[in-house]
């Protein structure tokens, strides 16, 4: 094969070769950077759930967002633990079914949605816990108990 006709190539397409090549790496590094948040975002909602298992209800407060503690009656939230406790049961298992990321408003940028089932000794609930970054932690932004 003649050389010559390889670097007529290469110089013609030289920017594309480029600029194909900046953007399946952009791609990957925040495809890469989207499956870290989603996997720190369960880890705090695996550490809610542990917190519900153990019936430690007031401990679950120091995971959720400053806007979501703000419009939250405690004493409410501590009976609607309480009240699904009564009604379910112990959990038994939780699993993410589905997980959702997208762009969001304020500081972060980014919110991960995490479906889950959750398996109690009395009966099966899906939920969802909506997570967004605060201060560099991720947090809970929102926590759901979806129509069945």
């Amino acid at each position: 094969m003649n050389f010559t006709i390889i670097k007529q190539i290469w110089d013609a397409y030289f920017i594309y070769i480029i600029i194909a090549l900046i953007i399946i790496v952009s791609i990957i590094v925040s495809n890469y950077r989207i499956v870290r948040e989603k996997n720190n975002a369960a880890e705090v909602a695996d550490t809610f759930y542990s917190i519900l298992k153990a019936g430690d209800y007031k401990n679950t407060y120091k995971l959720f967002t400053k806007s979501f503690s703000a419009g939250l009656d405690t004493a409410k939230m501590n009976n609607e633990y309480r009240n699904r406790y009564q009604q379910m049961g112990t959990i038994k298992t939780d699993s993410v079914i589905k997980w959702e990321s997208h762009v969001a408003e304020g500081d972060s940028g980014w919110a991960c949605t995490l479906y889950y089932v959750v398996h109690y000794s009395k009966g099966t609930l899906n939920e969802m816990i909506t997570l967004s970054k605060e201060n560099d932690s991720i947090k809970i932004n929102n926590y759901q108990i979806l129509k069945q």
